[in-house]
């Protein structure tokens, strides 16, 4: 048929789309994340699920270790090993690698599969003929295309998203399924899936939360019957045996806010229910029965306003914080503001982005992919100043600082570093950090701040109590990165205030005449590790250095006393200093 060619079409193009980082460079994996999610997906396949789920990472987070097993979202790298072993199976011997690059493209496809099937269940209700057809194919066909969902699910993106988008449709899918034929069967898929998604993606709470609000919804406005009722139970009750067995959420079932709608709802439902069976079994009058239920509801809601709000017995997680509130992060939490994808994005923005992606919706999305979403952040394209716009050139900087590392460092080596780099060092070059993106301890965090916000003799100090090695920084003037650690100063210095009051970005930045980190700059500035070991040696006797991202002149940092250049890379954008072995 016609219209299943076309979405088979559709299907094929969101794959395609999803390609152009391997075509442009190599099949690698991107960013940050996604290397500890292979690095945990590798010893699943390898050692088995038993050494997978009691792992101690013991490299990581030194000297403390992090039980990685019991703290993450398994979803992820059990969906993929499935894959590996199934491949194996019918004698295609795929590299785990492979199948974690491609795995986001793969479950694109799948997504606009399932959001035909979605969109097409949902009118059978209200349309018929081919205007439900063509309504269900325009879906999968703008799915395919979103900029926001191919961002997150480009080849090499190894993350929980790439799982996760296709697993919130199909939660909505089997609830759906689930309301219109109201069987038993069809509660304990819906349970199911949602179950998948909370072993995959923090996001599940908005699926219950959804699922919840409906019925409520429907009791307000006396649309729901006893099946609706029965459903419920049926999927609250399966949902939260299931959660309750995830290390990650556990507990928090019952702790947290997030989850307070679903155990509300699930008592209302059952009052009624117990209603229903006084009014038409026990033949109680209805309107006393009524005047009961509004009575008991409105005590319930008092008593759990009070446990919330005045009591303080539960609380809200991050996600929830950020939903009600875009601007909670910068004000309380300075880790999670710092992470590009966790700004709010402006009104006008969202206005022209939906006024230029209705006239340009598939060269938009096209051209998004192709050069916006398929940069790795492990390589980059940069030119050279040869002609008028110079030659192009891959900027492999980052691979080449690891890879030095792991061929000339001890295998025990504890090399500092700023948290955004603790995936990539553990798995690339295998040594040992002290903190990384996973964020567990903000106070371990912090010193490593203190570190790089003080002067060179204080950081050689907390850094033989932390019995480091070797300090790594990112610099960005020459290789023009723009997401270097002089850029990230800021918000070091925001996140070592957490703990340690007395450091004050303002004191650092604060400048009426000059830039920040010219030679003009604060003491506290121009005196701190971090500006030190990004700017040595730049600007020497034979040579004067320039800043291209902050567009300064880099004054002349003379000889290191308690730190030793080991290696910078070829366009100065990673450079390792060891600790010297000074009594």
């Amino acid at each position: 048929r016609m219209e299943i060619s076309i979405l088979l079409l559709i299907g094929i193009l969101s794959f395609i789309n999803r390609l152009f980082s391997v075509l442009k460079t190599e099949p690698i994996i991107h960013e940050y994340d996604p290397y500890f999610n292979y690095k945990l997906t590798n010893i699943l396949c390898k050692k088995g699920f038993y050494h997978f789920w009691n792992y101690f990472d013991d490299r990581s987070w030194f000297p403390y270790g992090r039980e990685t097993g019991q703290t993450l979202y398994p979803g992820l790298m059990l969906t993929s090993c499935f894959i590996y072993k199934l491949y194996h199976m019918f004698g295609l011997l795929i590299d785990i690698k492979i199948i974690c690059i491609y795995i986001g493209p793969f479950f694109s496809f799948f997504t606009c599969i399932l959001t035909y099937l979605l969109t097409k269940r949902i009118n059978n209700t209200t349309v018929t003929g081919s205007l439900s057809s063509s309504s269900a194919l325009l879906a999968s066909l703008f799915i395919s295309t979103s900029p926001s969902l191919i961002s997150r699910t480009v080849a090499g993106s190894y993350d929980n998203e790439s799982i996760s988008i296709f697993l919130l449709l199909l939660c909505i899918y089997t609830w759906i399924n689930c309301l219109q034929k109201g069987t038993l069967l069809s509660s304990m898929i819906c349970s199911v899936s949602t179950f998948y998604m909370a072993l995959s993606w923090g996001a599940y709470i908005f699926v219950i939360n959804w699922i919840s609000l409906f019925i409520l919804i429907i009791i307000i406005l006396k649309k729901y019957t006893i099946r609706h009722l029965l459903i419920y139970n049926v999927y609250y009750i399966l949902t939260t045996i299931l959660c309750l067995n995830i290390p990650t959420i556990s507990r928090s079932v019952f702790s947290s806010v997030e989850h307070l709608m679903t155990h509300a709802i699930f008592i209302l439902s059952n009052f009624l229910l117990f209603l229903h069976f006084l009014i038409y079994y026990i033949k109680l009058n209805e309107n006393f029965v009524k005047n009961l239920f509004i009575i008991i509801c409105f005590i319930i809601f008092i008593l759990i306003f009070k446990f919330v709000i005045f009591d303080n017995k539960v609380s809200w997680n991050h996600r929830s914080n950020i939903l009600l509130d875009p601007t909670h992060a910068a004000k309380h939490n300075p880790i999670v503001a710092s992470i590009s994808e966790h700004q709010p994005t402006t009104c006008i923005c969202t206005l022209f982005m939906l006024f230029f992606f209705v006239i340009l919706i598939i060269l938009h999305s096209t051209w998004c992919s192709a050069i916006a979403y398929s940069e790795s952040n492990i390589t980059f394209f940069s030119r050279n100043k040869n002609g008028k716009k110079g030659r192009r050139y891959i900027n492999d900087d980052l691979r080449q600082m690891y890879s030095w590392i792991y061929e000339n460092t001890p295998p025990n080596s504890k090399i500092i570093a700023w948290w955004d780099y603790g995936y990539q060092l553990s798995v690339m070059s295998d040594r040992i950090t002290y903190n990384d993106n996973n964020t567990r301890d903000i106070n371990h965090i912090a010193t490593v701040g203190l570190i790089f916000s003080n002067n060179e003799e204080y950081a050689y100090k907390q850094l033989k109590k932390l019995n480091a090695d070797y300090v790594l920084v990112t610099y960005g003037g020459y290789s023009l990165n723009t997401s270097d650690d002089l850029n990230k100063f800021i918000w070091i210095l925001k996140i070592t205030n957490n703990k340690y009051k007395y450091v004050n970005p303002l004191l650092y930045f604060y400048h009426e005449e000059y830039h920040p980190l010219s030679s003009n700059g604060t003491t506290l500035m121009t005196s701190s590790l971090l500006y030190k070991l990004s700017y040595f040696n730049i600007t020497n006797s034979r040579t004067s250095g320039y800043d291209h991202i902050r567009k300064i002149k880099i004054p002349q940092i003379k000889n290191l006393t308690y730190f030793e250049e080991q290696f910078t890379t070829d366009v100065w954008g990673y450079r390792l200093y060891k600790v010297k072995k000074i009594d």
